[in-house]
């Protein structure tokens, strides 16, 4: 008799603890190829292999997509502080190509961080930062920011150039999720759906 009274408590004290417990987001990691980087020519539009380059060298993507935010951490080959460097990530939630990119941009030892919306408007806790001494790029964007979606899908390219973005002639660049040379802008490697976890 005892034991009948005690399984709907435990029955219950189960469904509790598992009903309480914290949210965990979804996540999807991609290792990308190493030698995969190109030398993007900016004035003859045109590029070449360059297997050897590690600064630009995309190793891992990590993405995990919680109630709160999306966070994408990529680690790189090398992160020299001799080097410039740009890192854009590209988010898509929906029927739009191109929900929201960031652009986060290294240069002379200070970063400027840049975010678009297709639909407009500024997202003050969007934010972006390299980590040079665990060569890691981490980018993060709340979902309120993106319209609260069940799903995102992600792009990462990572570009590294000496002298300033301006005056430039070239640039090493790695797409980070696909395992072949970065050739032009608008083909870059997606991720697949990623849910809300």
């Amino acid at each position: 008799m005892a034991r009948r009274a005690l399984a709907p408590i435990l029955l219950l004290a189960a469904a509790t603890m598992l009903t309480s417990a914290p949210a965990h987001a979804e996540s999807w990691t991609h290792r990308d190829a190493t030698g995969d980087v190109s030398i993007l020519s900016y004035f003859e539009g045109t590029s070449r292999p360059a297997p050897r380059n590690t600064d630009a060298d995309v190793r891992r993507v990590a993405i995990n997509h919680s109630e709160r935010a999306v966070r994408l951490v990529a680690r790189v080959g090398s992160m020299p502080r001799s080097r410039n460097m740009t890192a854009t990530v590209g988010l898509k939630s929906g029927v739009d190509d191109l929900t929201a990119q960031m652009v986060v941009n290294r240069e002379a030892g200070r970063t400027t961080v840049e975010y678009y919306n297709v639909h407009g408007g500024q997202c003050r806790r969007a934010s972006a930062r390299f980590v040079p001494n665990q060569r890691k790029v981490v980018v993060s964007v709340p979902r309120h920011c993106l319209g609260d979606p069940a799903w995102v899908r992600a792009w990462f390219v990572y570009t590294t150039y000496v002298g300033s973005e301006v005056t430039a002639t070239e640039g090493a660049v790695d797409d980070g999720l696909r395992n072949q040379r970065y050739r032009e802008p608008g083909h870059e490697g997606w991720s697949p759906r990623i849910q809300v976890g």
